[in-house]
């Protein structure tokens, strides 16, 4: 764990860049032993974007008020919203005031937002959830700028074709960590991070529903490396030019890397599968403060209108799916 000490003697900049760079448990660690009342905005912000992430909304919340009026930016009701669209998910008596307190987050860091990422941010956030969805959707003047940004980008929320396909792998989720599992292992913990995140609607056997009926996939997702040797037999990294020695960033090159999966059955991936899969490829690779899976987006199928062979990974000409794995933090 971090020295406190040390922690207390580094600059405001500093203090932010370092705790950017741990994992959610070290954060709560270094920040809830420094105390809230001595933490600056930004640091209260990263505090609860870490209790955020590992499924403490209450927490995040509670954090979050701390924060005086004047210093709330677009990244703080977004997040205020994400905790309370978290809560939603656990309730049943009070869920709609929940959600309609999501929504009314999510309005106001829209509106608040200088940049396209934090609308990007809640634009996702929706995607994920078609509950708040439908309660914009008949209720659009309560939330204006959500509705121009996307309820008419979206209107049925709804792909086609491929795209309605693969719907359910982008509502997958789970929180990278650096270990690497054995089948039993992660059942274990797979399933108890699912009852805590869905107290009264996950049940075990829904680890082994199908959720992408296909039998070979190509992922892409973003991570630092120190060295090729970290990356699988089944990995190629997208571009090779990144490993020049002038790409490299105390002492990691920040690359794009696609991997080949195929699934046990040789027909389709379960839930726990995929994300068993995901989880061991990522294991030894550094993600940052991005540990939060946040779905899989379909990209289209490699080799389709190519004569490219998924970087050497495959050998089909009629290709076959590739995903990107959304990361947030």
């Amino acid at each position: 764990m971090e020295n406190i000490k040390g922690f207390l003697s580094m600059s405001e900049e500093e203090k932010i860049r370092r705790i950017k760079s741990l994992d959610s448990k070290e954060v709560i660690h270094i920040l809830t032993s420094v105390g809230t009342n001595a933490l600056s905005a930004e640091l209260l912000n990263q505090l609860a974007v870490a209790y955020n992430n590992s499924i403490q909304p209450e927490k995040a919340m509670e954090t979050l008020d701390l924060v005086k009026e004047q210093e709330r930016d677009a990244k703080w009701y977004y997040r205020y919203g994400y905790a309370c669209a978290a809560i939603s998910l656990r309730l049943q008596e009070k869920k709609f005031l929940y959600q309609w307190k999501a929504l009314e987050m999510i309005e106001k860091a829209i509106t608040g937002s200088k940049t396209s990422e934090v609308i990007d941010w809640c634009l996702e956030m929706m995607d994920l959830r078609p509950d708040l969805t439908q309660l914009a959707k008949m209720n659009p003047s309560s939330f204006p700028r959500l509705s121009a940004y996307y309820l008419k980008a979206r209107p049925d929320n709804e792909g086609s074709g491929k795209e309605e396909k693969y719907k359910k792998v982008s509502a997958i989720e789970w929180i990278f960590n650096q270990q690497e599992y054995l089948p039993d292992a992660f059942a274990r913990d797979f399933n108890m991070y699912m009852a805590k995140r869905y107290p009264d609607d996950w049940s075990e056997g829904m680890a082994d529903e199908f959720v992408l009926e296909e039998p070979e996939i190509l992922v892409i997702y973003e991570a630092w490396i120190r060295s090729p040797a970290q990356l699988h037999d089944n990995e190629r990294l997208n571009e090779e030019d990144d490993l020049k020695e002038e790409n490299k960033d105390n002492d990691m090159w920040q690359v794009e890397i696609m991997a080949h999966l195929k699934a046990d059955n040789g027909k389709a991936f379960t839930l726990q599968e995929l994300i068993f899969k995901l989880q061991n490829l990522m294991a030894d690779k550094e993600l940052g403060d991005h540990v939060f899976l946040e779905g899989m987006e379909y990209e289209g199928h490699e080799c389709e209108g190519h004569e490219c062979e998924g970087n050497g990974l495959i050998n089909d000409p009629d290709g076959i799916p590739v995903f990107y794995v959304c990361c947030g933090s």
